[in-house]
């Protein structure tokens, strides 16, 4: 028995030295630790180290506080995988996102935000609950393949091997990363720049495009934003490296070199022509071309023009940002590191896109000022030359406009193009160390301390007790903390140590570097120095800017104490687990309401279309729809003239969550997701739907109650109007015209009636229209002053006091009687109250009721009614006015003093979500009776909590408007499948028409280029003009008769930039093979000779 088990023993150990011996000889990079295989994964364990903070504390996230991190970045990748996953499994790729806002050009708005981005497939292979973690995971990998680019620049440039790793690690968490990693796009394109200078320096020393080209087209393909950049600074790289190596090139090679560039920057653009020509048209429709930046280059280029020679010196050395702070921002970027997207350690302010990290750790602080001592010794004046571009580039306002010219503000997000640079000045000094002299190495060392020191010793004299004035726009600081300070938990904590902890590492590895610098661990303690430097300031970094909570916080019980990330987890998961589950029994064209809209782009992450976004190129042909909503504030003046121009301010934000009558059926809101309060038996009593609604999925125990609006099941894709409008634009203000002008009482209502009855059309298309529409009887109205449908009620306040809650009394079963028990209690006292007045929360009511006394109705139709009340609020989160509205009355079955409609949920987010400038909105109720009391009645828990008497506050100027139930349903029966057999496909409508005449038609599809329509008959397809309507949606003149129509979406531009990337790729293919085969031959008589 035991010599059977030691024969198979004996078996198993001869079969696996047989296994070692196979991967020894075909994996050999498994048994040498120097391998790049293990390089691969000390990067990947580095990257994991600096976030570890985020990664052990938040469910293994790095889940930045920061909007544009969890609140466009990871939300839109949601979107981004569903829009992949679909894509890989029916061959459809969405072009026109109904889930952006309003719509847009999928291409020309997402490709900003990562549509495109490769490394974000990583994440598409997992299931997206999982986003979160992958998205990090996804960062690592970032930070993994920016190593790996950087030491190939590197080596190509003659760097060892040991001090190429020593860069390309510093380069793979570096400062700008660090920085940065609140814009995942940015840290995506990073180890495009390393490559693209690699490829540069091919196309010098070999004439090979190879990884130009292909750098750029990774760049235009995951950032547009950055291609502008480093064609610009790489253009410049090129001819400085071009006259450098002249010595080394003869006769026609000089010029061949200059072809071959122009060929591979040429390529490398038109290979990402597809995403790049839609992404510009995004951009210029969102108005940054409209700058504060170009109106720089505008004085500029006139004073070039005029040969005004001392206003073109002042423009060119006009000091960063025209104050201290952002002058000293370049040298705090480059010796100290940063401790988050926003402050370093020196200067603390609000977020300032202006700044940016060089640190690139403390080895290369040293290995700098080392090199230039070098240079200067060797006569080395093109690297003077250099150092003078650099600090010029630095520390003048042009740079920050020039390449950023198109996009608005002044940004130092450029600094990128400088680290790779940073990086190969410090690693070829690296290499030279151990011959050069000790004075030298210690000139370095003195001038790396100094500088160090000196500016800190600047920020305190220049910038700390200061205030500057605002006199440019754009994330402008008027003062700053120095050194920075932040309050936690009650006490202040200063950031003097990092400045002296940075200080100490300069001063100790100085003396490394003059003891050690000849000794065989150098290299190895460098690189370590990085390492623990990466982890340091990395997990700093995150527990500076305390990371969002993904997950729920409880208790040791078990209960939520605080939610987590999009309204916590059940939210999360009951919001999309309703979203999917609707999409698959529904495959119209239609929007969900979500009451509670934990952030901007909420909707996205949960798998639905909603109506919010915080969006950089969100669709701008809705913006003026966007006005007429009120959903956000108007394009503004700039309080100053810059550079001779006026020029605008944008916004990049809107939210609409008001449940208006008008807008709800204008924009297709079929479905509302109704939060649980908690209420128990009350729950789901009085939920505020459109009359009609049935609930389709969860129940009163669920986070979410889902609810189809019926309506629009007959009204599937827009409807006929009976009165068009002109625009009347106004020529001094930006979006300003006849239906915005910010009266935004009477104009919401004004606009909502509009959208059910009318069609607002743009100035410059007006002839165009009613020359397609071709009927005498439709003539253009002005903007009527107020609505006629939605009418004023007047109403008498009081003030109930009750010794119960809003729930009411228990009867006799112990149940409660609900929000209207204080109609017939004779306990209840009573008193007047005034706007600004303080109540009781929970214990006191303010009824409104009409004016002819209590027990009266405020409608006739027993049915229902529309109600829209308009309700004051101030900025704060923690609003004093902060209530429930709820409706008492009785139901048409008989039903006495009822919970008719109630609302909390909508109010409070539009509080917090607005994006409006107005400091009141007006909401949207439905009851389904007739109403004797409007009621506030404000929650306890957001007023002290378990205080006796927590106080809220009252407001000042509450409106109430009405339309009677019928009064709406009649317009709604008379536009009833107007358009029938509405097909919708990704991209694509089918539907059809009847009409006696002309038609106009209001879809409720966002406005873009894209959209074309054909319309059929028995004669053949004819294609028709589409029209912009009512500030945004798309239109037509449907023509009399029956037609059958397919609506069809194509991205502008992306036809002309998929024929040019794809001649690109066939110009690159040709290359590539020509070469392969020039590089055969001369290996072949390379041999034989």
């Amino acid at each position: 028995m035991f010599e059977g088990a030691y024969v198979n023993d004996e078996k198993r150990g001869k079969g696996f030295f047989k296994f070692v011996e196979f991967l020894r000889k075909h994996c050999p990079f498994l048994f040498e630790i120097r391998s790049l295989f293990y390089f691969f994964w000390f990067i990947f364990f580095l990257g994991l180290l600096w976030m570890a903070y985020g990664l052990l504390t938040n469910s293994f996230t790095q889940f930045y506080p920061w909007t544009d991190y969890f609140g466009q970045y990871v939300t839109m990748t949601y979107y981004f995988h569903d829009t992949w996953r679909n894509f890989f499994k029916t061959g459809y790729f969405e072009l026109y996102s109904p889930s952006t806002y309003l719509g847009s050009d999928n291409i020309g708005s997402n490709s900003y935000y990562g549509l495109f981005d490769p490394f974000l497939f990583f994440c598409y292979l997992f299931p997206r609950s999982w986003i979160p973690q992958t998205f990090a995971l996804a960062t690592v990998l970032k930070g993994v393949v920016g190593a790996f680019s950087m030491r190939a620049y590197l080596k190509y440039l003659g760097v060892s091997e040991r001090s190429a790793r020593v860069g390309a690690t510093a380069f793979a968490f570096n400062g700008y990363i660090n920085f940065m990693v609140g814009f995942p796009s940015f840290v995506s394109m990073a180890f495009t720049i390393p490559l693209i200078l690699y490829g540069i320096e091919m196309v010098i020393k070999e004439k090979k495009i190879t990884w130009l080209t292909i750098g750029l087209a990774l760049l235009g393909m995951i950032s547009f934003f950055f291609l502008v950049v480093t064609c610009i600074f790489g253009v410049l790289y090129a001819m400085f490296r071009y006259f450098q190596t002249l010595s080394k090139r003869k006769g026609l090679d000089h010029l061949y070199v200059l072809l071959f560039g122009v060929l591979g920057f040429s390529l490398g653009i038109m290979m990402s022509a597809w995403t790049l020509f839609p992404s510009l048209r995004e951009s210029a429709l969102s108005g940054r071309t409209t700058s504060i930046g170009k109106a720089y280059l505008d004085s500029l280029s006139l004073a070039f023009k005029g040969l005004d020679i001392k206003t073109v010196f002042d423009l060119l050395f006009e000091l960063v940002g025209r104050h201290s702070a952002r002058e000293l921002q370049a040298l705090i970027g480059f010796f100290y590191p940063t401790i988050g997207y926003r402050y370093s350690p020196l200067m603390g302010g609000g977020y300032d896109a202006w700044t940016a990290s060089l640190f690139c750790y403390t080895p290369f602080v040293l290995l700098t000022f080392i090199a230039f001592v070098s240079s200067c010794r060797r006569k080395k004046i093109s690297h003077v030359v250099a150092w003078l571009l650099i600090c010029y580039l630095l520390f003048t306002n042009f740079a920050y406009y020039f390449f950023y010219a198109f996009t608005g503000d002044g940004y130092g997000r450029w600094y990128i193009v400088l680290v790779p640079i940073i990086l190969y000045y410090g690693c070829q000094e690296l290499d030279r160390l151990k011959d050069e002299p000790k004075w030298l190495i210690a000139s370095g060392e003195g001038l790396a301390i100094f500088f160090t020191v000196l500016t800190w010793v600047l920020c305190v004299l220049t910038v700390r007790n200061k205030t500057f004035e605002n006199r440019l726009d754009g994330y402008w600081q008027s003062s700053y903390k120095v050194p920075y300070t932040y309050t936690y938990q009650g006490i202040n904590r200063s950031f003097l140590w990092v400045i002296l902890l940075q200080i100490l590492f300069v001063l100790l590895e100085a003396i490394v570097f003059l003891l050690w610098k000849n000794k065989k661990i150098f290299k190895t303690i460098l690189l370590s120095s990085v390492f623990v430097e990466t982890v340091l300031w990395g997990n700093v970094s995150f527990i500076d800017n305390t990371p969002w909570r993904v997950n729920d916080l409880k208790n040791g019980s078990g209960q939520v104490i605080s939610y987590g990330w999009n309204g916590g987890n059940a939210y999360r998961e009951a919001a999309t687990a309703g979203a999917f589950s609707i999409k698959e029994k529904d495959s119209s064209y239609y929007r969900t309401f979500f009451e509670r809209n934990p952030e901007n782009n909420a909707a996205m992450s949960f798998g639905s279309n909603g109506t919010s976004t915080f969006h950089s190129l969100f669709n701008y042909e809705v913006n003026q729809l966007s006005l007429y909503l009120h959903a956000n504030r108007a394009t503004y003046r700039n309080n100053t003239y810059a550079y001779g121009e006026d020029y605008y301010s944008h916004s990049w934000s809107a939210y609409y969550g008001n449940k208006r009558l008008g807008a709800d059926l204008g924009l297709a809101i079929k479905y509302y997701a109704i939060c649980n309060q908690g209420y128990g038996e009350l729950e789901g009593i009085g939920d505020n739907v459109p009359w009609g609604s049935s609930l389709v999925y969860g129940d009163k125990g669920s986070a979410l109650r889902f609810y189809r609006n019926e309506t629009l099941d007959k009204m599937p894709f827009g409807h006929a109007v009976s009165r068009i409008y002109e625009q009347n634009a106004s020529d001094l203000l930006c979006g300003y015209d006849a239906f915005f002008e910010n009266n935004s009482l009477k104009e919401v209502l004004r606009n909502d009636q509009v959208f059910l009855e009318g069609a607002i059309v743009q100035d410059e298309d007006k002839e165009r229209f009613l020359a397609t529409l071709a009927d005498p009887s439709f003539e253009f109205d002005l903007a009527p002053s107020e609505s006629t449908l939605f009418k004023n009620v007047s109403y008498q306040k009081v003030c109930y006091k009750t010794d119960y809650d809003w729930w009411g009394k228990l009867d006799e079963n112990g149940q409660r009687e609900g929000p209207g028990t204080f109609v017939n209690d004779g306990s209840k006292t009573k008193r007047s109250i005034y706007g600004g007045a303080k109540y009781i929360a929970d214990r006191e009511i303010v009824a409104f009721f009409p004016m002819s006394g209590e027990g009266t109705y405020f409608n006739s139709d027993p049915t229902g009614a529309y109600f829209a009340i308009n309700y004051p609020f101030n900025s704060s989160n923690a609003n004093p006015y902060k209530t429930r509205i709820y409706l008492i009355g009785d139901t048409e079955d008989g039903k006495e003093n009822v919970l008719l409609s109630y609302e909390y949920e909508t109010i409070a987010t539009y509080m917090k979500r607005k994006a409006s400038s107005g400091t009141d909105a007006l909401f949207g109720f439905y009851p389904k009776g007739r109403v004797k009391y409007i009621c506030f009645n404000a929650k306890s828990s957001d007023f002290g909590g378990n205080n006796t008497e927590p106080l809220a506050t009252f407001p000042n100027n509450i409106s109430v408007f009405m339309a009677e139930r019928r009064d709406i349903e009649s317009f709604i029966l008379e536009h009833q499948n107007d358009l029938q057999d509405v097909k919708y496909e990704k991209n694509t409508f089918h539907f059809k028409t009847s009409f006696s005449k002309n038609e106009v038609i209001v879809t409720p599809l966002g406005f873009d280029q894209g959209w074309h329509l054909y319309a059929s008959d028995d004669n053949g397809e004819k294609e028709l003009e589409t029209f912009k309507l009512n500030g945004g949606l798309v239109g037509f003149v449907a023509p009399k008769g029956d037609r059958t129509y397919r609506l069809v979406y194509s991205t502008p531009y992306l036809k002309e930039g998929a024929i040019m990337a794809s001649f690109a790729i066939f110009v690159f293919g040709v290359t590539q093979i020509a070469g392969f085969v020039i590089c055969y031959r001369k290996k072949k008589k390379y041999q034989q000779n």
